[in-house]
């Protein structure tokens, strides 16, 4: 603290934090490493349960699970097997007891049904399907009939029951776009219009990645024209992100069939490739995006419909991060999975 008050103040954020401190009559105290988790998570291995105490979302805590293995039976039998064969398959990690590296949840504990709160009902889960769900949970937890669990659990959802709609096998035989040989190359574009207002926006662009399936979600305002979708499209996808592609695939929407339009992707060597409009054979794959999103929005802000636009980033947080190719590709540009 002396070499603080002492020290030259050159910079604003100096200034800014020194008129901050001066206030306070405070005692800076040395912590200890293995009490201060949080601070050192840097140095941490990237599966450690000590990253657990800066991660947002942690329905179980370990301490609370630590205690339940004293008198809870089903671990008791579980922690004999780890004692008895260690590794094969359970064991001991920092005091818990895991399956092939995923820690052992007690079946019929209150600690199952946090869990599945936390990554089914909550905004970056998204309200996700049963099978997406498990695997969400089977990167750290292992407990018995998982699955079928986590089955009952989604079908019982009143908010999915309520936003989601059924889907029924396409008839006939589908004819798909080539398979793209690199990521963000060939996309698909398209828009969900028809919501209420929010923070002045009422439509939201969706551009999707033919290879890795991934999304962006882009809000919009009425009236909408050609240059101001290119102007979005450049600013979001094309100059942050990953550059201009080869092809674009999208229905005949008069912003995508204006002379505009056309001109600006001809001239940056872009091919434009237009469709009809829910017209599965050439471009299913944004439908069922589109279908997507619609059922996230409706499970959170179906009491507040003129809140959408500020969940558009955990929309698609969501669908990069569930499982399938888009999950695929956000692992290998990020480095790590959802949680």
């Amino acid at each position: 603290m002396l070499a603080i008050v002492i020290a030259r103040i050159l910079t604003p954020e100096q200034h800014k934090w020194m008129g901050k401190l001066v206030g306070y009559d405070y005692e800076i105290t040395y912590k200890l490493g293995p009490t201060n988790k949080a601070a050192d998570a840097l140095s941490r291995h990237a599966q450690s349960l000590c990253l657990n105490t800066v991660c947002s979302q942690q329905a179980a805590s370990w301490d609370e699970l630590r205690k339940i293995q004293v008198s809870d039976a089903y671990l008791s039998r579980v922690e004999k097997l780890a004692d008895a064969t260690p590794g094969q398959p359970y064991a001991r990690q920092n005091g818990l007891v895991c399956y092939k590296n995923r820690v052992v949840i007690p079946p019929h504990s209150d600690i199952v049904k946090s869990l599945l709160q936390e990554y089914h009902d909550s905004p970056i889960s998204g309200h996700s399907r049963a099978l997406r769900t498990f695997k969400r949970l089977a990167q750290l937890f292992y407990w018995s009939a998982m699955h079928r669990i986590i089955r009952e659990y989604v079908t019982a959802c009143d908010v999915c029951q309520r936003a989601k709609s059924a889907s029924l096998v396409p008839a006939g035989l589908l004819q798909p776009l080539p398979v793209p040989n690199q990521v963000w190359e060939d996309l698909s574009m398209d828009f969900i219009d028809g919501l209420q207002p929010s923070d002045k926006h009422t439509s939201i662009m969706v551009v999707v990645d033919h290879l890795s399936k991934s999304a962006h979600l882009i809000p919009l305002s009425h009236p909408y024209t050609s240059k101001s979708v290119a102007a979005k499209f450049v600013e979001y996808v094309v100059m942050k992100l990953h550059g201009l592609p080869k092809t674009i695939v999208s229905d005949r929407d008069p912003v995508f069939t204006s002379a505009f339009w056309r001109e600006l992707w001809k001239l940056s060597g872009t091919k434009l490739c237009m469709s009809s409009a829910y017209h599965p054979q050439s471009d299913g794959q944004m439908e069922v995006i589109n279908r997507c999103v619609e059922q996230f929005l409706r499970c959170f802000v179906h009491e507040r419909p003129k809140q959408w636009s500020f969940m558009l980033p955990c929309a698609e947080y969501w669908y990069n991060t569930t499982a399938g190719n888009h999950h695929r590709w956000w692992v290998m540009s990020t480095g790590h999975h959802q949680f």
